[in-house]
């Protein structure tokens, strides 16, 4: 196949990857079995193959990171240096959104564990793929972790309390990145856990917990018998047959949201005003 300068390769990725910005692109290429990556049209070192989900940008498009095997060894790429070798490198690569740290998840003898900015994280049994976040202002990472068939939210090294499961994707910072939340099951039944702190158990938390822009209030949805209401700071909201829409929640201003809500057949626009405490 023909680059676009005219370099014949054997093989290249039907899809080009671009930074933010627009001004970078990338994309996976080989020749003669090795394989490599082409970036803005320069060729990076030649592997035995690349990781799949990769190179991926940094949010500010500054940076770029890919995931390569050499024999038996997997290793992390960064604008071009190579990290630590491991047995399997994981598909979760996150960027802080400033682009200045990395963190990925890796596995050595059947332990999986976070890197974060070139330093090892404690070993698990398992990472939540979709489980790893930064806080908006990158001093902060939290992430899904599993052991003994219990998972727990691991920020800043430290555990929290381990529970059944961690619903998927629902671990969040604030936008002030002070604060975290996140839903968790025991049993049958889920709750949405708070700065550490446990909500009321319902039969299921529908919607991710979503922050208040100012980060002073959240607001997630929740199921009990027949019934679905929004439950904003700890206070359930009125009781609707469902409550509609991908996006569930969404804030208006600091103080006011709106969510979609069928009842008696009919679909409504829900506003709701967050009464504010002393």
């Amino acid at each position: 196949m023909d680059h676009q300068d005219g370099k014949q390769y054997d093989h290249v990725t039907s899809t080009l990857i671009f930074s933010s910005d627009s001004k970078h692109f990338a994309y996976v290429a080989a020749l003669n079995n090795r394989w490599f990556v082409v970036v803005d049209g320069k060729e990076s070192e030649k592997y035995d193959g690349i990781l799949q989900g990769t190179p991926i940008y940094s949010p500010d498009g500054k940076r770029i990171t890919f995931g390569a095997a050499l024999g038996n060894k997997q290793f992390v790429v960064v604008d071009g240096e190579h990290e630590k070798q491991y047995e399997n490198i994981g598909t979760t690569f996150v960027f802080s959104l400033d682009g200045k740290r990395l963190a990925y998840v890796a596995r050595e003898d059947d332990k999986w564990f976070v890197v974060i900015d070139r330093e090892q994280e404690e070993k698990y049994d398992f990472i939540g793929k979709n489980g790893i976040i930064f806080s908006s202002d990158g001093t902060q990472l939290a992430y899904v972790a599993e052991e003994d068939n219990r998972q727990v939210v691991v920020m800043d090294r430290k555990r929290g309390k381990p529970y059944d499961s961690i619903l998927d994707g629902s671990l969040c910072f604030s936008p002030d990145g002070k604060r975290v939340a996140y839903a968790a099951r025991v049993s049958n039944k889920q709750f949405v856990v708070v700065d550490g702190k446990e909500g009321k158990k319902y039969a299921h938390i529908r919607s991710n917990p979503l922050f208040s822009p100012d980060s002073k209030h959240l607001a997630y949805v929740a199921q009990e018998s027949d019934s679905w209401f929004v439950v904003i700071d700890g206070e359930e909201g009125k009781y609707y047959d469902h409550v509609l829409g991908e996006m569930k929640i969404v804030f208006d201003s600091l103080n006011n949201l709106h969510y979609l809500a069928l009842n008696d057949n009919g679909i409504y626009l829900v506003s709701e005003q967050i009464t504010l405490k002393d």
